[in-house]
């Protein structure tokens, strides 16, 4: 298979940092991992966060702070060492009977502020981040390609490529059997959808933009919330062997679902 769009520079720090960050969307994603240098550089940058998050979070263990901790602390700060003696006393004794006075309360909600956002960052710290997915409109999602051109990511000429890609992203490989003439695959995309994973394949019927939509069959709910019934375009549904096929198209009947095939494991 030739790759119309060559990944991008895999050594490129800024590209790995917005991966790390969250950043890149999921055809982003794809294609930056898409090289197995890459993978293992950010599988271990990101075992390097995990561990430095570790560490920052054992640093910050702490214990509450009583009223009257707060209160002598406080004290200390205005006093000094060179104002100690029965002076000094007497003012913490004043200070102890008032602590309800407004520097008491100032100090007391630095410290819940402090305590509060350590906890915060501590919880947020051990969320897994990554970038937020919303299943979307399959005939919006076939609008919006067909407006930029309706260009793949990958051009597929290589089958042992195509079935690849097919058995790292859902389990099965898969093939297409010869297209009758006046059909044609273009390659293929990731343009989310009905999951992440979803793969969607671009091809040609008759001159026509058609998309068929792949997916694991868990999906099939989701899959048929995702069409558009107010669209003038059609989509097929077709459920086969664990997989969902979805073909959107302006044609009356699916003209592309029926040439996969599914091919052995290796």
């Amino acid at each position: 298979m030739n790759d119309q769009h060559q990944p991008n520079n895999h050594s490129d720090p800024a590209l790995m940092d917005r991966f790390l960050d969250g950043l890149l969307n999921d055809a982003e994603a794809e294609e930056f991992l898409s090289n197995p240098e890459t993978r293992q550089e950010a599988a271990r940058q990101l075992e390097l966060q995990n561990n430095i998050d570790e560490a920052l979070r054992r640093s910050f263990e702490f214990e509450p702070l009583s009223a009257e901790t707060v209160t002598q602390q406080a004290l200390g700060s205005l006093l000094g060492k060179s104002h100690s003696g029965p002076q000094a006393n007497g003012l913490l004794s004043k200070l102890n009977s008032v602590a309800e006075s407004s520097v008491f309360k100032v100090v007391l909600a630095a410290s819940l502020l402090i305590a509060i956002g350590a906890v915060g960052w501590m919880y947020s710290g051990s969320k897994v981040i990554g970038p937020e997915f919303r299943p979307r409109s399959l005939a919006m999602l076939y609008e919006e390609t067909k407006d930029r051109g309706f260009r793949p990511y990958y051009n597929c000429e290589d089958p042992q490529r195509f079935s690849d890609t097919f058995e790292a992203r859902h389990g099965h490989r898969l093939a297409l059997s010869e297209l009758p003439e006046g059909s044609r695959m273009l390659g293929l995309s990731y343009t989310g959808g009905v999951s992440r994973n979803t793969t969607a394949m671009l091809g040609e019927v008759d001159g026509n933009p058609v998309m068929v939509f792949v997916d694991e069959a868990s999906e099939r709910d989701q899959a048929i919330a995702s069409v558009d019934t107010g669209s003038n375009l059609n989509v097929f549904l077709v459920e086969k062997n664990g997989l969902i096929f979805c073909e959107v198209t302006p044609l009356d009947s699916a003209r592309l679902i029926q040439y996969f095939e599914f091919l052995e494991k290796r």
